[in-house]
């Protein structure tokens, strides 16, 4: 079965149910599923003038559950700590 938008978004949602503070800076970003590049990435979209986590369908049906919330995570690390701004 392929990985989905609402397979990513069941995972935002178990990772961060009991984190207000991350889950409040979930609801900033954009989420996109894209094959166009290997992992997951996130950054700001000049177009939409928002940011935008990317995820690779392919690689995060690969992962576990544990695995697929710790690249979710960091990559919000990179949005709580500015590293893309």
């Amino acid at each position: 079965m392929a990985y989905t938008m609402r397979d990513f978004n069941k995972d935002v949602y178990a990772l961060l149910r009991d984190n207000d503070f991350f889950a409040s800076c979930m609801t900033q970003i954009n989420r996109v599923s894209t094959q166009s590049l290997p992992t997951a990435a996130i950054g700001f979209n000049k177009e939409t003038r928002n940011f935008t986590m990317y995820f690779n369908p392919q690689f995060f049906e690969e992962l576990s559950v544990e695995h697929r919330g710790g690249v979710i995570l960091h990559e919000l690390f990179h949005f709580v700590n500015q590293h893309i701004t």
